[in-house]
């Protein structure tokens, strides 16, 4: 660390560190010693520190971002101006508002460089979100298509382009053993160029939920995690040091013993396994909100980000910190339960206009460091 702060070899930066230690105990020599010292972890601290900026990561699960207008690939008719929960274009630009208000207050100092959504209906609500709020004004690129999910719900990713440049997506569809692919959601894996030049890779899943029964759907959710993990295997093949993250709406607990042919309990079984980190398992979490989402009184941790060995490790961008976004003005009252739960835009037909969606965001910090750990 002396020789690589004062620019030498390290043959030199020994040889210069030994003429200190051999001096006699006088008080000036002590006092020279501890204000090398000093200035050493300082110019350590300084060299950590240039480079490049922090990227943020955020993945939000939106709630029915839906269009107003009736899809005539999908016949349920609730989220229209005459359906079940009256959706209009002007309820359809406030939900936009907020979701727009909740991604770009994550970070006071710059706007999140990816963000991962769920629940969003089509490239419509998209334009909406991206060329009528404020976000416009940040020029966010998209990757986006229909999936087949019956709901007719897809994932998307938005990128700002003056932090990372996007180099191309592909789609992932989850195909169980015996039955083959099925009509449900895709995972979106697209890869970004970092701003010290390096390739992140990105998984965006909303996996199969639970509504017909954990035993019955917990098949399909298998099936989703060995798509990813197949692709996690070749990348890491090739690059042990890919810097890969996994986000989005699991439909699991992070604790769930379904993430542990995916997940290590160490970075060194990671690494040496092919696998990823849970940065939101309850071994690793420190206090904050219990969850990403309650059901029946009940918090769940199934938003979640998994991350290679890359990122936790070497020189080069790493994680920082993982975080539940849990600001007021995402939260209520729980009048039944107790506590508080996320404010969403609808409670059962009732519409809020000061309502976002029945989840919390999840923000994954990643900054750059010249040393490796």
């Amino acid at each position: 660390c002396f020789a690589r702060c004062y620019g030498i070899s390290s043959v030199a930066g020994l040889d210069a560190l030994g003429r200190i230690f051999t001096m006699r105990a006088r008080p000036e020599a002590i006092k020279y010693l501890v204000f090398v010292l000093v200035l050493t972890v300082w110019r350590c601290v300084a060299l950590a520190q240039r480079g490049y900026p922090p990227v943020v990561l955020v993945s939000y699960n939106v709630e029915n971002l839906f269009s107003p207008w009736k899809d005539t690939l999908n016949p349920d008719t609730t989220y229209t101006p005459g359906g079940e929960m009256h959706w209009t274009q002007e309820r359809l630009r406030i939900k936009a508002m907020r979701v727009a208000d909740a991604v770009a207050s994550v970070d006071a100092a710059r706007p999140p460089a990816v963000i991962g959504l769920c629940e969003v209906e089509d490239s419509y609500v998209l334009r909406q979100l991206l060329g009528k709020t404020f976000l416009k004004s940040i020029g966010y690129c998209r990757y986006h298509r229909d999936s087949p999910d019956l709901r007719g719900i897809d994932v998307a990713l938005l990128y700002d382009t003056a932090q990372v440049a996007g180099l191309g997506c592909r789609w992932l569809r989850p195909e169980m053993e015996g039955r083959g692919p099925w009509q449900s959601r895709e995972i979106l894996y697209a890869r970004f160029r970092l701003p010290d030049g390096d390739t992140l890779h990105i998984f965006q899943n909303h996996w199969p939920s639970k509504y017909s029964g954990a035993a019955v759907t917990v098949a399909k959710r298998e099936a989703a995690r060995s798509a990813i993990m197949r692709v996690v295997d070749s990348i890491l093949r090739r690059d042990a040091r890919a810097r890969i993250v996994a986000m989005g709406d699991f439909n699991e607990d992070a604790g769930n013993e379904l993430f542990d042919a995916m997940s290590a309990t160490s970075v060194a079984e990671a690494r040496n396994k092919r696998l990823l980190v849970n940065l939101f398992h309850p071994a690793r979490r420190q206090g904050g909100m219990e969850g990403s989402h309650k059901f029946q009184g009940c918090w769940a941790m199934i938003d979640n980000f998994f991350v290679s060995s890359g990122l936790m490790e070497g020189r080069g961008y790493r994680v920082e910190k993982v975080e539940i976004f849990a600001k007021e003005f995402l939260l209520e009252r729980d009048s039944k339960y107790g506590g508080v739960r996320p404010r969403r835009t609808y409670q059962g037909p009732r519409y809020s206009n000061l309502g976002t969606s029945d989840h919390l965001p999840i923000v994954l910090r990643l900054k750059f460091s010249n040393f490796a750990l």
